[in-house]
Order: structure tokens, then C-alpha cells, then sequence
């Protein structure tokens, strides 16, 4: 023979004394467990007290800026109709 076709019969005849592989008996018993115990998880009082605080904080930021914001727009608009009037003034002189 071959050593090429020796090797090939090596390694087929290697394969022959395998078996089906065995597994814990009590594996698929634990995997549903720990499926079972994933699902029922609920939340903690902590993360939910922490959760509405945190809304109410950024609750409470965004109405202080929309009312900054609403004051500095009238600041601006009464300075622009200052300026135009001012600036305009002349063509309400008749000379």
C-alpha cells in the first residue's frame, strides 16, 4: 500500500470505535431552570424610585429652558423693533 492510502485507512478505521457523546442527565433540567428564572425577573423598587426621579429631573430641565428661552425671545424681539425704529426714524421726519 500507499502510504498516502495507509494514512487514509488509518483514519477512516479511527472513527470507527465512536460513540454517540453523553451529555449531564440533569443539563436540560438546568437550562430550563435558568430559562424560567430570566422570565420572572422583575423590576426592583430601587430601579423604578431611581427611574422617576430621573424623569422628573428632566422634566423639570427642559421646562426651566423653554422658559429661558421664551424670555431672552422677547428681550431679542423688543431690541429688534428698538433698532428698526430707530434705524427707520428718518423716513418718518418729513423735512
Amino acid at each position: 500500500m500507499d502510504t498516502k492510502e495507509k494514512r487514509i485507512e488509518e483514519t477512516l478505521q479511527s472513527i470507527d470505535g465512536l460513540g454517540r457523546a453523553n451529555a449531564n442527565p440533569f443539563l436540560f433540567q438546568k437550562v430550563m431552570n435558568r430559562m424560567g428564572a430570566a422570565e420572572s425577573k422583575t423590576p426592583r423598587p430601587a430601579v423604578i424610585s431611581w427611574s422617576v426621579a430621573l424623569a422628573v429631573i428632566l422634566i423639570a430641565l427642559n421646562m426651566v429652558s423653554l422658559l429661558h428661552y421664551t424670555k431672552e425671545e422677547k428681550k431679542t424681539e423688543a431690541s429688534e423693533t428698538t433698532f428698526a425704529q430707530d434705524y427707520f426714524s428718518y423716513l418718518n421726519n418729513n423735512y
